[in-house]
């Protein structure tokens, strides 16, 4: 998933060192990426139904014969806090 961010990173650097510098990131649009290089490319935002977009994604893969990228934004979670991150 695409969480616009170091996570990972943020999750040690924020309490060690009281910044989030260089952790907080803007969306990369992944999806454009993949359809510059001659893929096909998908975003799913909040409120859309992940099992159809990767149902959608399978059959166009399959009819069009080109990789799908699709790009699942993420919001903030606090999934694995607590872990060590190296």
């Amino acid at each position: 998933g695409n969480d616009a961010g170091w996570t990972q990173i943020e999750r040690d650097q924020v309490p060690i060192f009281d910044d989030d510098v260089a952790c907080i990131l803007e969306y990369t649009a992944y999806h454009t990426v993949a359809e510059g290089y001659g893929g096909i490319g998908m975003v799913v935002k909040h409120g859309d139904s992940l099992v159809e977009k990767l149902e959608r994604a399978k059959v166009l893969c399959l009819e069009k014969k080109k990789p799908v990228v699709v790009n699942v934004l993420l919001g903030s979670s606090t999934f694995r806090e607590g872990s060590i991150s190296v």
